[in-house]
């Protein structure tokens, strides 16, 4: 079933049995109005009469925010706020809705992205007082605001780039000295996000095109579970995230040269690997898969991958391992500068000339409507 929403309310119509696990059964999913906006002028500029009512549907599809910088964490509260005044006006109309979930991404774990060309520098370095603040200023923060809206649940995708760093890149310098102070940020953060009754946590574990390979999965699977495990089985916890920020392939199309390397593939292994890894508690092995993007997936570490397209639309409780499919990234927004970043955002691969992250990236929006694979 795919999610919807009325847009006066930011909610949706759309309604399931519920079931407590799965945060998405039963529940609909909040749309953060200045993407809306966004994206709805970009679909309305669009001349091309076809495509600018695709794009108008992509406007219309819930993603998530990112949160990476504390600068950020108030437009999380903004959301809140939001989503706790149009359930109250749902209660008055007597309309039998639930409260909508609120999707957001959390990446400023202390010296992030150390495996990168390009380091993204967050707010805080890899060091003890570094870790001391992300805790205080940044994790402890995020909790308190959740707990300020009891009735809005919130699902987390936790530190996206963190633990692939720490399975395949131990070998560079800057992870290597990062990784204790990594562990014990996620330790910290899946703890203290679980005293919130609200927060559903996903950590990300990265993408099939880098962790699928069987000298990765182990790793990766008993890292899983010692990280939950340190953590204290923290009740937040769901499972993990993959695909973040990627552009791969949900499931292989006929005649898939590499039908093995698709996300659902790498889930349904990882899971196995998950259970099979400790005799103790494993963590919960449910997944969130992104695709926002991955219309036509490719292998790579660009941004603003050329080959992209807007991928299959979030549907809820795909099978008993995953939760959902979502988009973790807002189509039309770019990922980087290809005159900041010309390693990564610069290349062949890339759409250029792209805007820095974060600004709307108008041709590439259309683009990528254009080459939505499902058709919108």
């Amino acid at each position: 079933m795919i999610i919807s929403f009325i847009t006066c309310l930011f909610l949706s119509a759309f309604t399931v049995n519920a079931d407590p696990g799965n945060p998405y059964i039963g529940r609909d999913v909040y749309r953060f109005p200045d993407y809306v906006s966004a994206a709805t002028a970009g679909a309305l500029a669009i001349t091309n009469g076809t495509i600018s009512q695709n794009a108008l549907k992509v406007a219309n599809t819930p993603n998530f925010l990112w949160i990476d910088r504390v600068a950020k964490i108030p437009e999380f509260e903004k959301a809140l706020a939001r989503a706790s005044i149009a359930l109250g006006r749902v209660h008055v109309f007597s309309v039998p809705l639930s409260a909508p979930v609120v999707q957001i991404v959390l990446y400023n774990i202390p010296g992030r992205d150390c495996a990168s060309l390009t380091p993204s520098t967050g707010d805080f370095e890899a060091t003890v007082e570094g870790v001391e603040a992300y805790k205080e200023k940044f994790i402890d923060v995020i909790v308190g605001i959740a707990k300020k809206y009891p009735t809005i649940p919130v699902v987390v995708i936790l530190e996206p780039r963190s633990l692939v760093s720490l399975i395949t890149s131990l070998s560079i310098a800057r992870c290597a000295n990062a990784a204790s102070d990594y562990k014990s940020s996620i330790t910290y953060a899946l703890s203290a996000l679980s005293t919130s009754s609200t927060i559903t946590t996903y950590i990300d574990i990265s993408s099939t095109q880098i962790l699928t390979w069987p000298a990765n999965i182990a790793p990766a699977a008993k890292l899983l579970n010692q990280l939950y495990q340190a953590a204290g089985y923290p009740a937040s916890v769901r499972g993990f995230a993959t695909n973040v920020g990627w552009y791969n392939y949900l499931e292989a199309s006929p005649g898939d040269p590499y039908p093995n390397s698709t996300e659902l593939v790498y889930v349904q292994t990882l899971t196995k690997a998950i259970r099979s890894s400790t005799s103790v508690s494993p963590i919960p092995a449910h997944a969130i898969i992104n695709q926002a993007r991955s219309g036509y997936g490719g292998i790579s570490d660009t941004c603003n991958l050329r080959m992209a397209g807007v991928g299959p639309r979030p549907v809820v409780d795909v099978s008993d391992i995953v939760d959902a499919i979502v988009w973790t990234e807002r189509i039309g927004v770019s990922d980087g500068s290809s005159f900041d970043d010309k390693a990564r955002c610069g290349g062949s691969d890339s759409y250029t000339p792209s805007p820095p992250a974060g600004a709307w990236f108008q041709t590439y929006f259309e683009w990528l409507v254009r080459r939505a694979n499902p058709e919108l």
